[in-house]
């Protein structure tokens, strides 16, 4: 029961041939990449508005004499684990785990001297929580940097400054490039695209779509959601199929978003959809998390450490967070779920 004819366009991993509405921000990219000294380049923007995207298709595109490295910082956050998939990408070499963070560094140094490389540090901002400087000053500093290039890819931060030190800013000095979201009317141009690409003839009403491209503006979550509801229906799709797989889609949105992390991040969320009535506080989820950790025989992390995963959770875009200073009870950060995902 499916009517998908072809998987590959509606994967999140696809790279199309011409990516909607980001011809100025593609420019603008390759302009600074074209400069006889690789630049460094902020590329921020809301999730879903295509900068994975734009980055990858331009890295196919690099001139012969430039190596490019993509590191997705989800699952490579520290300092040491990015330094790792960085020496593995140049030498083709697995890279023990037992190097020092020194060791790496030089082992690396060594391979930058004649060939120009591009850095791709992809979600960024869950190795800027980890005190990202680190990498940054390091990266900043090789060659001068003549021979390296770095693209910092942030759904969250628009400037780097207040979050990295300042003798790191004034050797990186980040060109900044900024992608806005998608209107109806765009994310409607690309969920109709891929639909023509993956789906039967026929399989999606014009009101679907519509009401697909209305609900989103989140581009990732569009497209999941429409291979989730094509995946599991044999008849075409209305607007009503849709409302129908809605919250099932989501749910398994959340549960890949969520697949590389931890049980305990799991459990944490788990634990923020038991409540009826939102914003809640930390201490409220802390309480239920430990609860939910008691059901399922799972050791409950220290309160700090789930701090910091609810900031994982809120990268993700999973949950909105806001944080309140003073009052009888000090300070407190109030929590909810994702609007995009209700």
């Amino acid at each position: 029961m499916s009517l998908v004819d072809n998987q590959r366009p509606l994967q999140p991993e696809y790279v199309p041939g011409s990516i909607t509405d980001r011809e100025s921000e593609r420019k603008a990219l390759k302009q600074a990449l074209n400069s006889i000294h690789l630049p460094n380049i902020l590329l921020h923007g809301p999730r879903g508005t295509g900068k994975t995207l734009l980055t990858r298709q331009l890295i196919t595109q690099l001139e012969d004499d430039i190596q490019h490295h993509y590191i997705d910082c989800i699952h490579h956050n520290t300092e040491h684990k990015a330094l790792r998939k960085l020496h593995t990408s140049i030498t083709g070499e697995d890279t023990p785990q037992g190097f020092h963070t020194s060791k790496l560094q030089r082992k690396i140094e060594k391979q930058l001297k004649h060939v120009r490389h591009l850095v791709v540090l992809d979600e960024a901002d869950f190795l800027l929580q980890n005190n990202g400087n680190s990498l940054l000053y390091y990266l900043s500093r090789i060659n001068k940097p003549a021979n390296l290039g770095i693209i910092i890819v942030s759904a969250h931060t628009a400037s780097l400054q207040s979050q990295i030190d300042e003798r790191t800013y004034s050797t990186l000095q980040p060109r900044r490039i900024g992608t806005e979201p998608y209107t109806s009317e765009q994310v409607y141009q690309i969920l109709s695209e891929r639909a023509r690409q993956s789906l039967e003839p026929t399989s999606l009403h014009h009101e679907a779509l519509t009401y697909l491209a209305s609900a989103t503006e989140n581009t990732k979550l569009g497209l999941h959601w429409l291979r989730h509801t094509a995946q599991n229906t044999s008849q075409p799709i209305s607007e009503e199929t849709l409302k129908q797989t809605q919250k099932q889609a989501h749910h398994r949105f959340t549960e890949r978003t969520l697949s590389h992390h931890t049980d305990h991040h799991r459990t944490l969320y788990k634990a923020i959809q038991d409540f009826d009535d939102y914003p809640i506080n930390s201490g409220q989820i802390y309480t239920t998390y430990r609860e939910h950790c008691r059901k399922r025989d799972l050791k409950p992390l220290s309160n700090r450490r789930i701090s910091d995963y609810i900031q994982h959770l809120k990268l993700h875009g999973l949950i909105e967070t806001k944080t309140y200073y003073g009052g009888k009870h000090g300070k407190t950060t109030q929590i909810q779920p994702s609007s995009l995902l209700q």
